[in-house]
């Protein structure tokens, strides 16, 4: 089976020494998904007059060290809590390698988009809504944007994915591959859990709305003159969303709490 670089070619090795190639290919030896996804996030979707990638801005220029193959499901980021596309997409998709080459076939030689996605399915006549749907269009924690646009065939559900590689998101997406998936493979994109280590303190969001057990929890609290008071029980805290977009500190100790990603397993 060849490697992760013999399949995306010189544009990966000119970006690593042979010993950080070494690791990468040892990090890298997995599924056929894992192959295709990583292909499509190097995939250099060019630079335009108009975009603000500015020299090395772009998408594709920022993942050409490979770290989206190691970042954390959901890490923080400007005191922002993100959901990596990269580990999303794999725990997620299944490649489809016939289908896909399907698709190239009809449309070899062009620089396919939205409009072949939509051709695709309606010259192949598949059961599909016809929708391109953008994850810039809606607010959500991914890191990286996609586009896609899904079909129904023989009693599976696909998606056609286009990875958005470039500063704007007007333009700069990949070549589109083809997945199969559950029909609520994205549904909870906007799903991430926050919790502090030392309080016991569980958020969890949805939909960019908080939400939090009625039950009370056991929490630390700290009171003005006395230091920490361990183990206080104390009602579950009133927060509201803001609390997602100012550092996700914890309400009761104001240290930063830790995040977690949505179970694949609900999406399927």
């Amino acid at each position: 089976m060849p490697s992760i670089f013999d399949i995306i070619g010189d544009k990966a090795n000119k970006c690593f020494n042979k010993e950080m190639r070494t690791k990468m290919e040892t990090l890298t030896k997995q599924t056929a998904t894992a192959s295709a996804l990583i292909e499509m996030f190097l995939e250099d979707t060019g630079q335009h007059l108009l975009d603000s990638g500015m020299s090395n801005g772009r998408n594709w220029q920022r993942n050409a060290d490979m770290s989206f193959v190691k970042r954390p499901a959901a890490y923080m980021e400007f005191d922002e809590p993100r959901l990596s596309l990269y580990s999303f997409l794999n725990e997620r998709l299944l490649f489809n390698k016939f289908q896909s080459d399907q698709f190239d076939f009809m449309f070899e030689g062009m620089g396919a988009g939205m409009n072949e996605m939509r051709e695709f399915v309606e010259a192949c006549e598949l059961k599909s809504n016809g929708v391109v749907y953008n994850t810039f269009d809606d607010e959500n924690f991914l890191d990286q944007q996609v586009q896609f646009l899904e079909f129904q065939l023989q009693g599976r559900h696909y998606v056609i994915l286009q990875v958005h590689n470039g500063a704007d998101a007007r333009g700069g997406y990949t070549k589109p591959k083809v997945f199969t998936a559950s029909p609520a493979w994205c549904s909870d994109l906007n799903d991430i859990s926050l919790w502090c280590g030392d309080c016991g303190i569980p958020v969890y969001a949805y939909n960019g709305q908080i939400e939090q057990p009625v039950v009370s929890v056991n929490a630390q609290s700290k009171i003005s003159g006395d230091g920490w008071n361990w183990n206080n029980f104390v009602p579950t805290f009133k927060v509201n969303n803001s609390i997602l977009w100012n550092g996700c500190l914890c309400p009761s100790c104001e240290e930063p709490m830790s995040l977690t990603e949505p179970n694949p397993e609900h999406s399927f």
